[in-house]
């Protein structure tokens, strides 16, 4: 069988997919699921990976007053299921009445960088 030979070029990159954002129902804690190709990506680029931010805006703000990138090691893994996270722990300030986004990025050295992200508006969140 004849090697196969794959043009870094020619991928296409897609920006992760965030499949489910859910409040929990504890004060201020979410429940993430998303995929990415970064499994695929991985095959031929060993330095893809996922990074996940939280920005927070005041209410009538274009500009967030918080955006803090989620600690790693542990990586994120490329594909969320059930990845908790409580606001908190990174914005001790944040309130029901911000604005709250979460932004998840895929990037690698020598096939992407794209991201997606997923917005939950104020006083949306009990």
């Amino acid at each position: 069988m004849g090697n196969v030979l794959i043009s870094v070029g020619q991928v296409v990159c897609q920006n992760p997919v965030f499949t489910s954002v859910t409040y929990t129902g504890n004060r201020y804690e979410f429940n993430l699921n998303w995929t990415s190709q970064a499994s695929y990506f991985y095959q031929f680029d060993n330095t893809i990976v996922m990074y996940l931010y939280i920005e927070c805006y005041l209410p009538g703000n274009s500009s967030p007053y918080f955006n803090q990138q989620v600690p790693t090691p542990p990586a994120l893994p490329f594909d969320g299921s059930n990845y908790i996270i409580n606001v908190l722990d990174y914005d001790s300030t944040f309130s029901a009445k911000n604005r709250l986004v979460f932004r998840l990025v895929m990037s690698g050295e020598s096939t992407c960088t794209t991201e997606t992200t997923y917005e939950f508006p104020p006083d949306t969140i009990t």
